[in-house]
């Protein structure tokens, strides 16, 4: 249930996502990407197509947190309403650091107490629906780490391992990508 309510509470960060469009329609990289875009659970894959970010947040004085929403296919982001809507996989990671100035590049251990810089707190859902905000399997990882990397022109890469902490299997995360700032 608390991880219900958590789920809710950063997919609500997402609902404030009006006035993004997609950039499908910018032209395919003639250099390919790396990454996978996906996450693991155990030996199970689960895609990721898009990611968006919130601009940093001052938690507490001297820790700032800025929210990352990854979502797989099925996910997309009504622009009429601003709201995130349909079904489909997602991983939300609240990133803390000690600075104020964007989203900082570094490594981050996983943690569900969240007091401190360089600490992130990461919750994945598969299947998610938004309508009764609730996913097939949804769970949080406490244990790992997590690599962020700017690449450029408002894209990261973000990658790392863990343990699902209900589940008790091994995470991974993969992915590279625009995270469109929405404020």
């Amino acid at each position: 249930m608390i991880k219900n309510l958590y789920l809710t509470l950063f997919i609500a960060v997402a609902v404030s996502l009006s006035g993004c469009t997609s950039d499908d329609d910018n032209p395919p990289s003639s250099n390919p990407d790396p990454s996978s875009n996906e996450f693991t659970v155990g030996s199970d894959s689960y895609g990721l197509s898009s990611g968006f970010r919130s601009g940093i947040i001052e938690d507490a004085p001297n820790l700032f947190m800025t929210h990352v929403i990854l979502v797989g296919d099925g996910l997309s982001l009504n622009s009429a309403s601003g709201e995130l809507v349909g079904m489909g996989d997602v991983v939300s990671l609240l990133f803390y650091s000690s600075s104020s100035n964007d989203l900082t590049v570094g490594t981050y251990n996983l943690d569900a107490t969240n007091n401190m810089p360089n600490t992130v707190h990461l919750i994945f859902a598969t299947d998610y629906n938004t309508s009764s905000f609730v996913g097939s399997i949804e769970d949080e990882v406490f244990q790992g780490t997590i690599e962020l990397t700017s690449t450029g022109n408002n894209r990261y890469r973000i990658t790392g391992s863990g343990t699902a902490d209900d589940l008790q299997q091994s995470f991974s995360i993969d992915f590279e990508g625009e995270l469109r700032l929405v404020d």
